[in-house]
């Protein structure tokens, strides 16, 4: 046992000289400095082997061993210490050798505070709704973005004065002459009696005779209802205001049931007085013919000219009272060319403006009157 012994350290011994880099952290050495092992002395050759049931000898054999891995340890650090990684958070910075510390270099962001390429500005917050918006590009009228005590709105500047947001980003108000969806009308005065009073109120209703001609087949009252509103909508000096409803009846509905009456006068599209109220267009003669237009022109009439109507012909199949005029003659409630009609002339007064001519055919194509309703 004493010559196995005396082997093991001598080998032992051996290997811990000819290893060329150790740590001695008594000796206060930095991490990588080279010490050499000092020479194994004969009383280390010549030490009595412990016997193997003697703990003090367990103890010493083990200790030898823990000082061994120790340093082994060291020496490993010491040489993952001399090359310096990248940082794993995905910033850059040199690597420097022999060095364990990084200086990292942050990517370009919007909202740092510094102006990268492709920026137009960065005032380092991201709010969206200041002169530097949160892409970091300078906000303007049109963006769609409304800028802090700057715009007082924003569509997109798409061209459109009547849908409350003006071009210019502001919104519209009463007197500027632009009417929107907010007003009954807009003349651009402060005058009242003149159809629009000085708080945008409408104080009149338009009548006009749609340049568009259709026979009986409309698609009932709501396609002839909806023909006048794209008419109107379709103005060439501009959109006419409110919304309107065809002027005819069928069998079970006609002007009188299903229209809004207005209390104040009614008007062709040039603004001519055609009637004062309501009741004097279903009770009394008009002013003027109802012979303009939406655009504020004069109707050309029908051509080819219905017989026994004359080239004035309008489809109406109503009273002066604004009833309907008989059964079954509505040209199929408005969705047929077959049957005969009611017709009025847009060159007529009195009762003839709605009826004139008494058995006109649903084939035949005429105009509509188109009459702007009061609101509900």
């Amino acid at each position: 046992m004493r010559q196995w012994l005396v082997g093991w350290v001598v080998l032992n011994g051996g290997c811990l000289d000819m290893n060329p880099v150790f740590i001695d952290p008594t000796e206060g050495d930095e991490v990588g400095e080279t010490t050499s092992l000092p020479p194994a002395t004969d009383s280390v050759a010549t030490t009595e082997p412990p016997d193997s049931t003697s703990p003090t000898s367990t103890t010493t054999t083990m200790t030898s061993m823990t000082s061994m891995t120790t340093m082994t340890s060291m020496t490993t650090v010491t040489s993952t210490s001399e090359t310096s990684m990248p940082d794993t958070e995905g910033t850059l910075g040199p690597v420097t050798e022999g060095s364990s510390t990084t200086e990292p270099m942050p990517y370009p962001t919007c909202g740092d505070g510094v102006l990268d390429p492709g920026e137009q500005c960065d005032d380092n917050n991201l709010y969206p709704y200041d002169a530097c918006t949160d892409s970091c590009m300078e906000a303007f009228c049109g963006d769609f973005v409304v800028e802090d005590n700057v715009e007082q709105c924003d569509d997109g500047k798409n061209g459109m004065e009547d849908d409350g947001c003006l071009d210019d980003c502001t919104l519209p108000v009463c007197g500027d002459g632009i009417w929107d969806m907010t007003e009954e009308c807009d003349f651009g005065d402060n005058e009242d009696e003149d159809g629009c009073e000085h708080d945008c109120r409408e104080t009149e209703k338009i009548i006009f005779v749609s340049s568009k001609l259709s026979n009986g087949k409309m698609g009932g009252l709501l396609g002839a209802d909806e023909a006048c509103n794209m008419l109107a909508m379709t103005a060439e000096n501009g959109p006419l205001p409110g919304t309107y409803m065809a002027w005819l009846s069928t069998d079970d509905e006609s002007p009188v049931t299903r229209m809004s009456p207005s209390e104040y006068r009614y008007v062709r599209s040039d603004r001519t007085i055609i009637v004062e109220s309501w009741t004097e267009l279903v009770n009394g003669t008009p002013f003027a013919p109802i012979d303009l237009n939406e655009h504020g022109k004069k109707h050309p009439g029908v051509n080819p000219i219905p017989v026994g109507c004359g080239w004035s012909a309008v489809h109406t199949n109503t009273l002066v009272s604004g009833k309907g005029y008989m059964l079954d003659t509505d040209c199929g409630g408005w969705n047929s060319e077959s049957g005969e009609t009611l017709a009025g002339s847009i060159a007529l007064g009195e009762v003839g403006w709605t009826q004139h001519c008494e058995s006109m055919d649903c084939a035949t194509f005429a105009p509509i009157y188109c009459v702007q309703q009061a609101p509900l």
